[in-house]
């Protein structure tokens, strides 16, 4: 058996999270079966196989505050309400975090990751064009709906499916746009610098996919990865202060978009699900007092007759998990980005990381799922890329150190 090829699978899988298989609660489709797998088979190499020593050696004092705030995601509910499915679906947090950490060693096999994420979302676009053209509706259908009575999440499905254009087999929005940003960005970096025009078609080929989906939220991340994609292939320097005051003033809309809902009705977006979100958000802000660590359950918000979640992950993360789980959560994605920013924007795979944290954030500004998979996947691929980068540059300095001195030149014949 081989975990890594088992993770794969379940990277190109995870965008069909809601195609259900006749199963329990726990093994419901091929995504949570293919997950169940990895950690016994990773957890059986740990202890018996020898594998331990080797990723405890791994971590760092970083990796270990952000892997603290996904524990703190998954048992602060507990003193609050406490059953077996809402354990199972909190410890997604920690789950998706840490299986990067035990599969990927190397840099190769971050590629291979990319390639399979990229694979999921084709397929997955595949199905939007069909769905899009009115072709196989009621067969998609009948493999997402049918056999689903159980989930909220999987009733959100029902709605998606009766209305075309659709995601495809993605459950929420927010998923869609957020390993979406991630495939595009790939394709498109690849496809150019890389002189590989298979992969610019097929970056091509989401990025239409993208646009044939109801999803605005995604539009606007895909947008703002492609621009800041090309910025990279035109060889413009990231910390331009021109491109400095843009990200400054980005990240200033994504604040007030969160904490001061009227500043809807500064941009004028007068469509009525943009302004019943920033309501939601408004009343969310007005009766939920926010305190350190929070109410520690998920709430919603009763507006005209119907009960709705908040659509914005940075004010859930505030108002579910207080003031502790909101630094933590911050701290993850502030980690990353300066990280990349100040060290990898010369590696391929750190502008990546980079370019697709930035898009998942302005999705999780329009959308709220603390325990989603796509956002702890690809937390936990840029959390543990820089653990291998920094164990290939630590080499380097080894080797060039090694070279350079007498002593160690006799000691190590070259």
């Amino acid at each position: 058996m081989n975990a890594k090829k088992i993770y794969y699978a379940l990277l190109i899988t995870l965008p069909m999270y809601s195609v259900a298989i006749p199963a329990s609660d726990w093994i419901d489709n091929i995504p949570n079966l293919l997950t169940y797998v990895i950690l016994i088979y990773s957890i059986f190499s740990m202890f018996f196989l020898g594998h331990l020593k080797t990723i405890r050696n791994k971590i760092t004092f970083q990796y270990i505050v952000c892997l603290s705030t996904t524990i703190y995601f998954a048992i602060r509910p507990i003193f609050t309400s406490y059953s077996i499915l809402e354990l199972k679906q909190n410890m997604t947090c920690i789950i998706f975090f840490v299986l990067p950490l035990l599969v990927i060693h190397k840099k190769e096999d971050m590629l291979n990751a990319f390639k399979c994420i990229a694979l999921g979302c084709i397929i997955n676009a595949i199905v939007i064009y069909l769905m899009a053209f009115g072709f196989f509706n009621a067969f998609f259908e009948s493999i997402t709906v049918s056999k689903i009575s159980y989930s909220v999440y999987r009733d959100f499905v029902i709605d998606i499916y009766k209305n075309n254009p659709s995601c495809g087999f993605f459950v929420t929005h927010g998923d869609f746009g957020i390993y979406m940003s991630y495939a595009i960005c790939f394709l498109v970096l690849f496809g150019f610098l890389g002189k590989k025009i298979i992969h610019l078609a097929l970056g091509f080929f989401l990025l239409i996919a993208v646009f044939l989906s109801p999803s605005r939220s995604s539009w606007g991340a895909i947008l703002i990865v492609i621009f800041l994609s090309f910025l990279y292939i035109w060889n413009i320097n990231y910390k331009n202060k021109y491109l400095l005051l843009s990200l400054k003033i980005f990240s200033i809309i994504l604040i007030a978009m969160t904490f001061f809902p009227i500043f809807n009705y500064v941009l004028n977006l007068q469509t009525s699900s943009f302004v019943r979100r920033f309501i939601i958000a408004e009343i969310a802000l007005s009766d939920y007092q926010i305190s350190l660590f929070g109410l520690g359950k998920y709430i919603y918000i009763f507006l005209d007759g119907y009960e709705s979640a908040i659509h914005n992950q940075f004010l859930m993360t505030l108002i579910t998990y207080g003031i502790v789980g909101f630094v933590g959560f911050s701290y993850i994605i502030v980690y990353i980005l300066r990280y990349f920013y100040r060290k990898g924007l010369k590696d391929w795979f750190g502008e990546i990381f980079f370019i697709g944290l930035v898009g998942t954030c302005f999705e999780m500004a329009f959308y709220s799922n603390v325990s989603s998979k796509f956002i702890w996947t690809t937390l936990g691929l840029a959390s543990n890329y820089i653990i291998i980068r920094e164990g290939m540059c630590a080499k380097r300095t080894k080797l060039v150190t090694i070279q350079q001195s007498p002593q160690k030149l006799y000691t190590y014949p070259l």
